[in-house]
Order: structure tokens, then sequence, then C-alpha cells
């Protein structure tokens, strides 16, 4: 979870600094305005999609966690406390990313009409943009915290239950893979 953590991570910093820069350097009446609010449109969307996998993340990490304890029998039930805290404080700051990203969207767009037609100033955009940028960085310091605390806590687990190696080393080891004698 962790590489696919970064690089969506990256990707979602990619694209708010670009449409950033981009909104920056693009006047009113722009012929590239259209491409403009597609990306305003695709980085908002790929925002919510980042923190969205990670909160989806937490929750299956949670699920883990329950099963360990209640089917398998894990003697810690701290374990369960701690997954939810993880789950919830980093839900708290990938929502504040994703109404921060949101509504710089609505800004930009509430921005974007013509002069004259009570247009607000257009720095706003740029401005809710930032924020939005800053609220993301966060989230993804305080995301990056827990999932690494996920994944601490899921290889103590796995380690108490004997099964560090994983399902691949497993199965090549397992009945299914030896040779049947003639």
């Amino acid at each position: 979870m962790k590489r696919l953590f970064l690089q969506l991570t990256v990707a979602n910093f990619l694209l708010l600094v670009l449409v950033i820069g981009w909104g920056l350097w693009l006047g009113r009446g722009s012929p590239w305005q259209n491409q403009f609010d597609a990306l305003v449109g695709i980085a908002s969307l790929f925002t919510l999609t980042v923190h969205s996998i990670v909160y989806t993340y937490f929750i299956a990490f949670g699920k883990f966690v329950q099963s360990a304890i209640e089917e398998h029998g894990y003697p810690d039930r701290k374990a369960e406390t701690l997954a939810r805290l993880y789950k919830l404080k980093s839900f708290r700051y990938g929502f504040i990313a994703i109404a921060m990203t949101a509504t710089a969207m609505m800004i930009h767009f509430w921005t974007s009409g013509p002069a004259g037609e009570g247009a607000w100033w257009r720095g706003w955009a740029a401005l809710g943009g930032g924020l939005a940028l800053v609220a993301n960085l966060h989230a993804a310091r305080v995301e990056w915290k827990y999932v690494c605390a996920a994944s601490v806590l899921s290889d103590e687990i796995l380690a108490a239950f004997g099964d560090r190696e994983g399902p691949a080393a497993r199965s090549r080891s397992g009945p299914a893979h030896q040779e049947i004698a003639p």
C-alpha cells in the first residue's frame, strides 16, 4: 500500500500544482479555458479518488484486524482500537483535503465567468488552489504516518501467526505444488 499511496499522492500533487500554475498563467477569454476547466475537474476528482482509496484501505485494515482477533485468536485487543484510531485520524485529514479541493474547484468555476457578469477576482481561484494544495500536503503527511503504522501492525499480526512469508511462499511449498508419484 505504501508504494501505491506514494504514487497516487505524487500524481495528485502534480495535478494540483499544474492547476495552480496554469491558472495563474491563463487569462480571461483564453482559447485554453475549456481545457483548463476540464483539468480543474480532473484534479478535483483525482483528489477525491486518492483519499477515498486511503480510507477504503483503512476500512479493509480494520476488518483484517477484527478477523485476526475474533476468528483467529490474536491476543492483543489493543490492535482493534489502534486500527479504528488510524482510520479516524486519516479520514479526518483526508476529508479536510477533499473539502478544500472541492471548494477551490467551486471558486474556480464561480470566478471564471467573463468580466462584467459579476465575475470575482481571478486570484481567488489561485488562492483556493494553493490552500487545497497545502491541505493535501498536510493530509498526505498524516495519512502516510498512519499507513506506515498500519503496515507495522499488520506485520506484527502476521508474525504472531507465523505467516510472515506471505501467501506466495506458502503456495510453493503446499500440497498443490508437490510432485505426485506415478
